[in-house]
């Protein structure tokens, strides 16, 4: 496998799992409200690791992104999108931007 196949194989991975997760964003938010079903996620013991779970990723993923992204409004921009649209945007993001990522396109 070449070093450009391996790369496309990387963004449509990227671009199917962002797709997913978004698409179970869609359903979940049409079976019931994130308003509705926070305090109950919040009240249980594993909805708080969860949380804490999906944002120290979303930390890591700001520091992976402010050492790779040589544009810092990119960084700027999307870093505070990821934070309120979540992982299927950074899926997406990382697609779109694999090629030129600092020390990816090796």
């Amino acid at each position: 496998m070449t070093r450009q196949s391996r790369h496309t194989a990387v963004r449509v991975f990227l671009l199917v799992a962002g797709l997913a997760f978004l698409g179970q964003i869609i359903y979940a938010s049409l079976q019931v409200s994130l308003f509705e079903q926070g305090p109950l996620l919040t009240g249980l013991v594993w909805g708080q690791v969860t949380l804490v779970d999906l944002y120290l990723g979303f930390i890591v993923a700001l520091l992976l992104l402010w050492h790779l992204e040589p544009k810092r409004l990119y960084v700027l921009v999307f870093g505070l999108l990821f934070l309120f649209l979540g992982n299927w945007l950074l899926c997406w993001y990382l697609a779109w931007r694999w090629p030129q990522l600092r020390g990816l396109s090796r």
